[in-house]
């Protein structure tokens, strides 16, 4: 049982630490745009399963692109689960008139090359950390 606490512990703290590291991110590179509010675990928008988007960015506080975060440090089928589910969201987001960027990371990944490559071909904005680092502040302004 603790062994079993102890591993989901360390799961979440650490996909909690990548959502901190990427709004730390998010604030540092888009502070000059103007008009522009980043709110994190926004409830107004649903995102897959009807959780809290990670952040949503607005544009003179209409909402303007969905911003969804993962680190995974193993493999496995929930980063496969993951990458299919946002595929499909981003459908469904672009139906509200919406844009969506999935900010992705971790050595679970590596092995899982064949899933990262098709959800590029399928999701328009599928960023890791160190991408998401260099362009964010040239992709957001395009995209609102």
């Amino acid at each position: 049982m603790e062994v079993g606490l102890d591993t989901n512990a360390r799961k979440n703290r650490s996909s909690k630490i990548f959502q901190n590291l990427v709004q730390l991110l998010l604030e540092r590179k888009l502070k000059n745009l103007q008009n522009i509010r980043i709110k994190s675990e926004d409830r107004s928008i649903k995102t897959v399963r009807n959780k809290k988007a990670d952040f949503v960015i607005y544009k003179r506080d209409i909402p303007k692109v969905v911003i969804e975060c993962n680190f995974y440090s193993e493999t496995g089928s929930k980063p496969i689960e993951t990458a299919n589910a946002y595929i499909d969201f981003q459908r469904k987001i672009r139906e509200k008139g919406l844009q969506f960027i999935w900010i992705t990371d971790g050595r679970g990944w590596k092995e899982m090359r064949n899933t990262i490559i098709q959800s590029s071909k399928e999701i328009d904005f599928l960023l890791n950390y160190t991408i998401a680092s260099e362009k964010i502040a040239k992709i957001i302004p395009l995209i609102i």
